[in-house]
């Protein structure tokens, strides 16, 4: 055999040997795929499967989730709602007319006073309890009240000050303490179907 044909034979077993290599690894490949897509078409059925199950868990909280936003939603427009109304409650009483503020503050005045020899303290812009109204209310009542000069940031009404008590009868606190005794009330008449 001369050396061209051992070459020759060389190549011929090289490419027969390689083409096998080649069928074989096609062939291990296609295997391969064939597992894999089988794989995936488990995967995919069992996630569709497990979907399936729990749609109706996931719509059903979504649902929950939802009606507690909206209730959430109802009940921030329901408290704005009493806000308004208890607003406009302080608003309508610090536009009371003069002399209903001074009969009102009486009353007021006459239930807070204790030993009638405490300090009246009124809001920064208070005209009808002055020194000349408290001067009447003292001359009525046989009490010793004095005004105080410093002046109180409330909008109306007025600081009863006893030593180092202080008891409040402003307009904000009697509609404050008032919406905590009311507030169900309120909320059951404003908002009964």
């Amino acid at each position: 055999m001369s050396l061209t044909d051992i070459k020759a034979k060389i190549e011929t077993d090289a490419r027969a040997e390689a083409d096998g290599i080649l069928a074989a690894a096609k062939d291990q490949g296609e295997a391969i795929r064939q597992e894999t897509d089988g794989e995936i078409r488990r995967m995919g059925e069992l996630q569709k499967s497990r979907l399936e199950k729990e749609a109706p868990e996931i719509l059903r909280r979504r649902e929950i989730v939802a009606k507690l936003d909206v209730k959430k939603e109802d009940l921030s427009a329901r408290r704005g709602l009493i806000d308004e109304a208890f607003e406009a409650t302080k608003a309508k009483m610090a536009g009371m007319p003069d002399d209903s503020v001074g009969r009102f503050a009486e009353v007021l005045l006459l239930q807070a006073m204790e030993t009638k020899e405490e300090i009246l303290v009124v809001g920064r812009k208070e005209k009808v309890l002055d020194a000349a109204w408290l001067q009447a209310f003292n001359a009525k009542n046989g009490s010793n009240l004095q005004m105080a000069e410093e002046r109180a940031p409330i909008v109306g009404g007025f600081i009863l000050r006893r030593g180092l008590v202080d008891v409040n009868c402003s307009w904000e606190m009697l509609i404050r303490t008032a919406r905590e005794e009311l507030e169900a009330e309120t909320v059951k008449r404003l908002f009964s179907d």
